[in-house]
């Protein structure tokens, strides 16, 4: 008795954690904007083409920058891959996901770990994103993104 209660707790439980096709579609999506952060095309790619897109992030301690518009977020984009912000940091990890859809919206917390190139700096950061999906496919709609500047090794400072 005690393991056939054993083996359905298990089984429930199994099928309690199992991610939904749109969860590891959701999933995907994330991460391919993590991975395409040197790639344009690749990128841009992973974004509602809407006027309301938004994209907020704290880009170095002390700073906020808040882009509104799918065209923005695009220039932005093209600009920061100009500069020598390219390929400045490598993200090591990406854990502590929590996906929540629920119809043709999703919201994906989770945690990324970076390594700053220039400095070899350790920081974790904090990534809160809205998808939707349009016409058949998930895309960002939200992006906010919030380095642990503090608890960087070495810590980082304000640059105010």
């Amino acid at each position: 008795m005690k393991k056939n209660l054993f083996v359905l707790l298990m089984a429930v439980s199994g099928y309690a954690f199992a991610q939904t096709e749109d969860e590891i579609a959701v999933k995907k999506v994330v991460m391919a904007e993590s991975d395409a952060r040197d790639n344009f095309e690749a990128w841009i790619d992973c974004y509602a083409d809407s006027p309301q897109t938004s994209y907020t992030n704290t880009g170095s301690p002390g700073t906020a920058v808040y882009r509104k518009g799918f065209e923005e977020i695009k220039e932005a984009k093209k600009k920061s891959l100009a500069t020598s912000f390219q390929s400045g940091f490598t993200l090591d990890s990406q854990d502590d996901w929590v996906i929540r859809v629920v119809g043709d919206m999703a919201w994906v917390r989770s945690t990324q770990h970076f390594t700053i190139l220039a400095t070899n700096t350790k920081l974790t950061a904090f990534s809160l994103k809205v998808l939707e999906k349009i016409n058949g496919k998930w895309k960002i709609s939200t992006a906010t993104w919030i380095g642990d500047f503090k608890n960087a090794t070495p810590p980082m400072r304000p640059t105010y």
